[in-house]
This record gives structure tokens, C-alpha cells and sequence, in this order.
């Protein structure tokens, strides 16, 4: 398009996206590698608080779904837990029955190394793999 063939336009107000001019594989894997490993919102075009609204909505959201699960008692009867502790023994509970986080060096046989000799950064299988491992844990 028009927009790529200027030269160094920047697709961010930082100039840290911008369409490269590199001419060898190793220029451009040296660009692409030099970039954040999590996009910020202005790679797509967005304010910067809009990750901060975005981790609020998330942190509101925990906290709806722990009030729901409490229960709704107003005062414990005599020799029964109180509210409090009946979350606390549910949430153990659940803790319990998770199964254990996932080893980020934990490879598969057919994981060897796929990848150009020339090539400094992971490979597609790499990144889908660890990406897997995080949403897991």
C-alpha cells in the first residue's frame, strides 16, 4: 500500500512501529525482535489508558464473581462456620483441585529445534507453545 512505501512511517505516535526498511532477513529479525513482547494500545491506535481501564474492568470483574460465591448469611448460627470461613473452605477447596502450573521448559520430543541456524529468535511452535502454558497457568 501507499502507507508502506513512505519511507520510515511511523504506525505509532512513539516511532517504536513503523514500516521497516531492513533489506536482509537478519535486519528485519533484529527489528522484529527489538519489539515489546506485550503490544501496547497504541500499536492499535488507542490511548495508553486504555490498558488501564482494561486491567479495572478485569480487577471488577474478579471481585463481582468472589462476591457472588459468598454467601449470603447474614450472622453464623451457634456452632456453624460464619460466611467468611465457608468462602475460605470453598476456595481451599477449589485450590486443591487445580492441577499443577505447567513447566515453562517442559518440551515435547518433536520440539526440537526447527529453526533457521541463523535465526536468534523462537520459532512459530516456540511461541504458540508458551503462549499455551501461560493461559493454561
Amino acid at each position: 500500500s501507499a502507507v508502506l512505501e513512505q519511507a520510515n512511517f511511523k504506525f505509532s505516535k512513539s516511532g517504536l512501529y513503523h514500516a521497516s526498511r531492513a533489506g536482509s532477513y537478519a535486519e528485519a529479525m533484529e527489528y522484529v525482535l527489538g519489539l515489546p513482547s506485550v503490544d501496547e494500545p497504541e500499536v492499535f491506535g488507542m490511548h495508553g489508558n486504555a490498558s488501564l481501564v482494561f486491567q479495572r474492568h478485569a480487577t471488577h470483574e474478579i471481585l463481582d464473581t468472589i462476591l457472588t460465591i459468598q454467601p449470603r448469611v447474614a450472622t453464623a448460627n451457634a456452632g456453624e462456620p460464619s460466611p467468611e470461613a465457608q468462602v475460605h473452605d470453598q476456595a481451599v477447596a477449589l485450590l486443591k483441585r487445580l492441577p499443577q502450573p505447567l513447566a515453562e521448559k517442559m518440551r515435547s520430543k518433536s520440539s526440537g529445534s526447527s529453526q533457521p541456524a541463523a535465526s536468534k529468535g523462537p520459532n512459530s511452535y516456540d511461541v504458540v507453545r508458551r503462549q499455551e502454558i501461560a493461559r493454561f497457568n
